[in-house]
């Protein structure tokens, strides 16, 4: 059984809800670790944006 993972980029802002900024999913290992250190790259500049990594069986 193998696992897929769901990698988000989430907007913190105080008070509010975390906003979806961006959502892939990844079939792997490797593609997980791909797919994040993209969005880690591509959201470097942006201390408001976190990335969230969830585990779908």
């Amino acid at each position: 059984m193998s696992a897929t993972y769901g990698i988000s980029a989430l907007r913190i802002t105080d008070g509010q809800e975390p906003r979806l900024v961006r959502y892939r999913t990844a079939d792997d290992l490797e593609q997980l670790q791909e797919v994040t250190a993209e969005f880690r790259a591509d959201f470097a500049d942006q201390l408001d944006v976190r990335v969230d990594v969830d585990t779908h069986h």
